[in-house]
């Protein structure tokens, strides 16, 4: 079959799928900033824009500090249950390789390139997300108890520490130094 050179568009597919197969390997980050850190974006630039659907997928809502339930770490209720195991901090793809059957994923944040590590995990702790969030829709579509939006899981949880996720309250409790 002959096709006519004006029709023949095999350039552009050849060069938009060489442009894909780069965006493939980038990791995505929550938000695109010139600011300096994550943080710093969300207080000079998200929170003043006073968006609510911007601030709710950004950040999702903010956790609620109940001081009665003398957790270490406050979050989200990402998906219900109670998982208790030892730590794994994963903070870019590259490390996903690294989690062991039965450890609890420690994140910054999780998209779909996460996902087939979900399998091995008994319970989640993820810094940035909301309950609409990639981390809790997979979480609860695979009963894997997670919180989510923490803000600091990653800062205060070190792999290898013992720890119990609470979906059920959206609290973390480190059992071990």
């Amino acid at each position: 079959m002959h096709i006519p050179e004006v029709h023949d568009l095999r350039w552009i597919v050849n060069r938009r799928r060489q442009e894909w197969k780069a965006w493939k390997e980038e990791e995505v980050p929550p938000v695109f900033t010139v600011r300096s850190s994550f943080e710093e974006a969300v207080a000079m630039d998200l929170l003043p824009s006073m968006d609510p659907i911007a601030i709710k997928t950004v950040l999702g809502e903010m956790p609620e500090v109940r001081p009665e339930l003398k957790a270490d770490i406050y979050g989200l209720r990402g998906a219900p249950g109670v998982a208790e195991g030892s730590a794994r901090v994963v903070v870019s793809l590259e490390q996903v390789h690294e989690i062991q059957p039965g450890e609890i994923l420690v994140a910054p944040t999780t998209s779909t390139s996460w996902t087939p590590a979900f399998h091995l995990v008994a319970g989640m702790v993820v810094d940035h997300g909301g309950t609409l969030g990639h981390s809790a829709i997979v979480a609860r579509e695979l009963a894997i108890p997670a919180v989510v939006n923490t803000f600091v899981g990653t800062a205060k949880i070190k792999t290898g520490q013992r720890i119990r996720v609470n979906g059920d309250e959206g609290t973390v409790y480190i059992l071990d130094s």
